[in-house]
Protein backbone atom coordinates (compact mmCIF):
# COMPACT_ATOMS: atom_id res chain seq x y z
CA UNK A 1 0.00 0.00 0.00
CA UNK A 2 2.63 2.47 0.70
CA UNK A 3 4.47 1.38 -2.28
CA UNK A 4 1.13 2.89 -4.43
CA UNK A 5 0.60 5.45 -2.61
CA UNK A 6 4.30 6.75 -3.34
CA UNK A 7 3.90 5.95 -6.47
CA UNK A 8 1.11 8.36 -7.02
CA UNK A 9 3.04 11.28 -5.88
CA UNK A 10 0.29 12.79 -4.48
CA UNK A 11 0.31 13.76 -0.91
CA UNK A 12 3.83 11.41 -0.36
CA UNK A 13 6.44 9.89 -2.42
CA UNK A 14 9.79 8.10 -2.36
CA UNK A 15 12.12 11.01 -2.74
CA UNK A 16 9.63 12.87 -0.29
CA UNK A 17 7.96 10.63 1.95
CA UNK A 18 5.31 12.11 4.37
CA UNK A 19 5.16 9.24 7.47
CA UNK A 20 2.35 10.44 8.89
CA UNK A 21 0.39 10.17 5.92
CA UNK A 22 1.67 6.83 5.00
CA UNK A 23 0.94 5.59 8.37
CA UNK A 24 -2.61 7.06 8.19
CA UNK A 25 -3.20 5.22 5.39
CA UNK A 26 -1.80 1.76 6.03
CA UNK A 27 -4.16 2.39 9.60
CA UNK A 28 -7.00 2.58 7.39
CA UNK A 29 -6.86 -0.56 5.18
CA UNK A 30 -5.91 -2.74 7.88
CA UNK A 31 -9.27 -1.48 10.02
CA UNK A 32 -11.61 -1.81 6.69
CA UNK A 33 -10.26 -5.08 6.12
CA UNK A 34 -10.16 -6.70 9.79
CA UNK A 35 -12.04 -9.87 9.86
CA UNK A 36 -15.02 -9.18 12.03
CA UNK A 37 -18.74 -10.02 11.94
CA UNK A 38 -19.54 -6.33 12.14
CA UNK A 39 -17.27 -5.02 8.97
CA UNK A 40 -19.90 -4.13 6.29
CA UNK A 41 -17.20 -3.52 3.99
CA UNK A 42 -15.71 -7.21 3.72
CA UNK A 43 -19.46 -8.22 4.04
CA UNK A 44 -20.25 -6.19 0.24
CA UNK A 45 -16.78 -6.19 -0.52
CA UNK A 46 -15.53 -10.17 -0.72
CA UNK A 47 -18.45 -11.40 -2.90
CA UNK A 48 -17.92 -8.34 -5.52
CA UNK A 49 -13.97 -9.30 -5.41
CA UNK A 50 -15.10 -12.95 -6.11
CA UNK A 51 -17.26 -12.18 -9.43
CA UNK A 52 -14.40 -9.96 -10.27
CA UNK A 53 -11.87 -11.77 -10.21
CA UNK A 54 -13.65 -14.73 -12.12
CA UNK A 55 -14.06 -12.13 -14.93
CA UNK A 56 -10.32 -11.55 -14.33
CA UNK A 57 -9.29 -15.35 -15.08
CA UNK A 58 -10.94 -15.97 -18.29
CA UNK A 59 -9.33 -11.97 -19.52
CA UNK A 60 -6.12 -13.76 -18.08
CA UNK A 61 -6.51 -17.29 -20.15
CA UNK A 62 -7.29 -14.69 -23.32
CA UNK A 63 -3.89 -13.08 -22.71
CA UNK A 64 -1.67 -15.57 -22.06
CA UNK A 65 -2.64 -17.59 -25.39
CA UNK A 66 -2.74 -13.99 -27.28
CA UNK A 67 0.79 -13.89 -25.65
CA UNK A 68 2.12 -17.28 -26.61
CA UNK A 69 0.67 -17.58 -30.59
CA UNK A 70 1.49 -13.91 -31.91
CA UNK A 71 4.27 -13.31 -33.89
CA UNK A 72 7.21 -12.68 -31.21
CA UNK A 73 8.95 -14.24 -28.04
CA UNK A 74 6.66 -14.91 -25.58
CA UNK A 75 7.44 -13.81 -22.14
CA UNK A 76 6.49 -15.82 -19.26
CA UNK A 77 7.66 -14.26 -16.18
CA UNK A 78 8.90 -16.92 -13.90
CA UNK A 79 6.26 -17.81 -10.87
CA UNK A 80 3.36 -16.49 -12.94
CA UNK A 81 2.80 -19.79 -14.44
CA UNK A 82 -0.37 -20.43 -11.56
CA UNK A 83 -1.86 -16.83 -10.42
CA UNK A 84 0.21 -14.26 -9.46
CA UNK A 85 -1.69 -11.64 -6.92
CA UNK A 86 1.30 -8.82 -6.11
CA UNK A 87 2.33 -5.50 -7.27
CA UNK A 88 4.99 -4.98 -9.56
CA UNK A 89 8.36 -4.97 -8.63
CA UNK A 90 9.75 -5.22 -5.76
CA UNK A 91 6.36 -6.51 -4.63
CA UNK A 92 6.64 -9.79 -6.87
CA UNK A 93 10.61 -10.57 -6.06
CA UNK A 94 9.16 -13.52 -4.38
CA UNK A 95 10.87 -16.80 -4.89
CA UNK A 96 9.17 -19.31 -7.22
CA UNK A 97 7.98 -22.33 -5.84
CA UNK A 98 9.60 -24.62 -8.86
CA UNK A 99 8.85 -27.64 -6.73
CA UNK A 100 5.14 -27.08 -6.63
CA UNK A 101 4.95 -26.41 -10.04
CA UNK A 102 6.83 -29.58 -11.47
CA UNK A 103 4.67 -31.75 -8.92
CA UNK A 104 1.79 -30.36 -9.94
CA UNK A 105 2.18 -30.43 -14.28
CA UNK A 106 2.66 -33.91 -13.67
CA UNK A 107 -0.68 -34.21 -11.51
CA UNK A 108 -2.32 -32.32 -15.13
CA UNK A 109 0.01 -34.99 -17.40
CA UNK A 110 -1.27 -37.95 -15.54
CA UNK A 111 -4.92 -36.55 -15.65
CA UNK A 112 -5.41 -35.49 -18.90
CA UNK A 113 -3.93 -39.32 -20.00
CA UNK A 114 -6.78 -40.23 -18.21
CA UNK A 115 -9.34 -38.52 -18.20
CA UNK A 116 -8.86 -35.56 -20.78
CA UNK A 117 -12.97 -34.01 -21.29
CA UNK A 118 -12.57 -35.13 -16.92
CA UNK A 119 -9.56 -33.03 -16.57
CA UNK A 120 -10.89 -29.44 -18.49
CA UNK A 121 -14.11 -29.86 -16.13
CA UNK A 122 -12.10 -30.14 -13.12
CA UNK A 123 -9.88 -26.79 -13.62
CA UNK A 124 -12.86 -24.91 -14.54
CA UNK A 125 -15.06 -25.80 -11.49
CA UNK A 126 -11.34 -25.18 -9.09
CA UNK A 127 -10.20 -22.08 -11.56
CA UNK A 128 -9.16 -19.81 -8.54
CA UNK A 129 -6.27 -22.84 -8.05
CA UNK A 130 -4.18 -21.45 -10.94
CA UNK A 131 -4.16 -24.97 -12.09
CA UNK A 132 -6.10 -24.03 -15.59
CA UNK A 133 -3.40 -21.26 -16.35
CA UNK A 134 -0.56 -23.49 -15.78
CA UNK A 135 -2.34 -26.58 -17.97
CA UNK A 136 -2.84 -23.43 -20.87
CA UNK A 137 0.84 -22.66 -21.03
CA UNK A 138 2.11 -26.10 -20.70
CA UNK A 139 0.01 -27.05 -24.03
CA UNK A 140 0.82 -24.28 -25.80
CA UNK A 141 4.29 -23.99 -25.11
CA UNK A 142 4.66 -27.84 -25.99
CA UNK A 143 2.76 -27.22 -29.07
CA UNK A 144 5.02 -23.89 -29.53
CA UNK A 145 8.26 -25.89 -29.04
CA UNK A 146 7.20 -28.77 -31.93
CA UNK A 147 6.66 -26.09 -34.29
CA UNK A 148 8.84 -23.50 -34.36
CA UNK A 149 9.04 -22.72 -37.53
CA UNK A 150 5.16 -21.65 -37.78
CA UNK A 151 5.89 -19.09 -35.13
CA UNK A 152 8.54 -17.82 -35.91
CA UNK A 153 8.35 -17.33 -39.40
CA UNK A 154 5.17 -18.07 -40.16
CA UNK A 155 2.71 -15.78 -41.75
CA UNK A 156 0.21 -13.94 -39.25
CA UNK A 157 -3.49 -13.55 -41.18
CA UNK A 158 -6.13 -11.83 -38.92
CA UNK A 159 -9.66 -13.04 -38.71
CA UNK A 160 -13.05 -11.57 -38.29
CA UNK A 161 -16.39 -13.33 -36.65
CA UNK A 162 -19.53 -12.98 -37.67
CA UNK A 163 -23.15 -13.26 -35.95
CA UNK A 164 -24.82 -11.56 -33.02
CA UNK A 165 -21.75 -12.05 -31.00
CA UNK A 166 -18.94 -11.09 -33.04
CA UNK A 167 -17.64 -7.66 -31.50
CA UNK A 168 -16.63 -10.75 -27.88
CA UNK A 169 -14.10 -12.75 -30.08
CA UNK A 170 -10.47 -12.15 -30.72
CA UNK A 171 -9.19 -14.27 -33.83
CA UNK A 172 -5.84 -14.80 -36.02
CA UNK A 173 -4.03 -17.41 -37.65
CA UNK A 174 0.00 -18.16 -38.06
CA UNK A 175 0.83 -20.21 -41.45
CA UNK A 176 3.65 -21.67 -42.52
CA UNK A 177 3.34 -23.65 -46.07
CA UNK A 178 0.93 -26.08 -45.47
CA UNK A 179 1.04 -26.17 -41.71
CA UNK A 180 -1.72 -23.95 -39.57
CA UNK A 181 -2.51 -23.12 -36.59
CA UNK A 182 -5.52 -20.74 -35.27
CA UNK A 183 -5.80 -18.35 -32.29
CA UNK A 184 -9.29 -17.88 -30.66
CA UNK A 185 -10.22 -15.84 -27.71
CA UNK A 186 -13.11 -14.82 -25.71
CA UNK A 187 -13.14 -10.69 -25.40
CA UNK A 188 -15.53 -8.11 -23.76
CA UNK A 189 -17.41 -10.94 -22.32
CA UNK A 190 -17.40 -9.38 -18.94
CA UNK A 191 -21.02 -8.30 -18.36
CA UNK A 192 -22.21 -12.36 -19.02
CA UNK A 193 -19.29 -13.60 -17.28
CA UNK A 194 -20.21 -10.98 -14.04
CA UNK A 195 -23.51 -12.46 -13.61
CA UNK A 196 -22.09 -15.82 -13.39
CA UNK A 197 -22.06 -17.60 -17.22
CA UNK A 198 -18.82 -18.96 -18.56
CA UNK A 199 -18.41 -18.15 -22.16
CA UNK A 200 -19.16 -21.85 -23.25
CA UNK A 201 -21.10 -23.70 -25.57
CA UNK A 202 -23.95 -22.78 -27.79
CA UNK A 203 -26.51 -21.49 -25.12
CA UNK A 204 -23.45 -18.31 -25.63
CA UNK A 205 -22.49 -17.95 -29.13
CA UNK A 206 -25.12 -19.33 -30.78
CA UNK A 207 -24.53 -19.29 -34.46
CA UNK A 208 -21.52 -16.92 -34.23
CA UNK A 209 -18.44 -17.82 -36.28
CA UNK A 210 -15.13 -17.33 -37.65
CA UNK A 211 -14.91 -16.16 -40.97
CA UNK A 212 -12.51 -18.48 -43.15
CA UNK A 213 -10.51 -17.73 -46.20
CA UNK A 214 -11.15 -20.04 -49.19
CA UNK A 215 -7.57 -21.13 -49.10
CA UNK A 216 -7.78 -22.01 -44.83
CA UNK A 217 -8.39 -25.91 -43.96
CA UNK A 218 -11.75 -26.87 -42.88
CA UNK A 219 -10.64 -29.69 -40.51
CA UNK A 220 -9.42 -28.41 -37.56
CA UNK A 221 -7.52 -30.10 -34.09
CA UNK A 222 -7.56 -28.41 -30.72
CA UNK A 223 -4.56 -28.37 -29.23
CA UNK A 224 -6.28 -27.76 -25.57
CA UNK A 225 -9.14 -29.79 -25.27
CA UNK A 226 -8.03 -32.91 -28.21
CA UNK A 227 -11.53 -31.87 -29.88
CA UNK A 228 -11.55 -31.88 -33.59
CA UNK A 229 -13.93 -29.35 -35.61
CA UNK A 230 -14.76 -28.50 -39.36
CA UNK A 231 -16.30 -25.87 -40.58
CA UNK A 232 -19.29 -25.39 -41.66
CA UNK A 233 -18.70 -24.48 -46.08
CA UNK A 234 -21.91 -21.85 -46.44
CA UNK A 235 -21.31 -19.75 -49.60
CA UNK A 236 -19.89 -17.39 -49.58
CA UNK A 237 -17.15 -18.18 -46.75
CA UNK A 238 -16.33 -21.26 -44.95
CA UNK A 239 -17.57 -20.69 -41.27
CA UNK A 240 -16.18 -22.29 -37.91
CA UNK A 241 -18.62 -22.34 -35.35
CA UNK A 242 -17.59 -20.65 -31.92
CA UNK A 243 -20.19 -23.33 -29.82
CA UNK A 244 -17.39 -25.81 -31.01
CA UNK A 245 -14.11 -24.19 -30.61
CA UNK A 246 -15.34 -22.87 -26.93
CA UNK A 247 -17.42 -25.94 -26.12
CA UNK A 248 -15.61 -27.25 -23.12
CA UNK A 249 -12.60 -24.73 -22.89
CA UNK A 250 -12.92 -20.52 -22.98
CA UNK A 251 -9.77 -20.63 -25.12
CA UNK A 252 -8.21 -22.25 -28.32
CA UNK A 253 -5.77 -22.92 -30.36
CA UNK A 254 -6.40 -25.13 -33.38
CA UNK A 255 -4.26 -26.67 -35.70
CA UNK A 256 -3.57 -28.44 -39.20
CA UNK A 257 -1.44 -29.98 -41.50
CA UNK A 258 -1.94 -31.78 -44.54
CA UNK A 259 -0.81 -34.88 -42.99
CA UNK A 260 -3.13 -34.64 -40.24
CA UNK A 261 -6.02 -34.33 -42.91
CA UNK A 262 -4.58 -37.32 -45.00
CA UNK A 263 -4.18 -39.59 -41.32
CA UNK A 264 -7.76 -38.93 -40.80
CA UNK A 265 -9.23 -39.60 -44.09
CA UNK A 266 -7.09 -42.85 -43.82
CA UNK A 267 -8.64 -43.79 -40.58
CA UNK A 268 -12.50 -42.70 -41.70
CA UNK A 269 -11.43 -44.79 -45.22
CA UNK A 270 -10.19 -47.93 -42.58
CA UNK A 271 -13.45 -47.57 -40.37
CA UNK A 272 -15.60 -47.39 -43.10
CA UNK A 273 -14.37 -50.85 -44.83
CA UNK A 274 -14.20 -52.28 -41.58
CA UNK A 275 -17.89 -51.78 -41.14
Amino acid sequence: MIKAVREAKVHTEWLKPDGAYEQAFVDFARQILAPAESNRFTEEFLPFAKRIAYCGMFNSLSQTLLKIASPGVPDVYQGTELWDLSFVDPDNRRPVDYAERRYLLEELRGAEVKDHPGLLRDLMSHWEDGRIKLYLIHKLLDFRRAHQELFTDGEYIPLEATGESKPAVCAFARRKGQTWALAVVPCLVGNRVYHGTPPLGAGVWNSTAISLRDDMPGRWLNIISGERLEAADTAPTKNLLLRGVFNNFPVALLYHEDALAESQLIGESLHAAIV
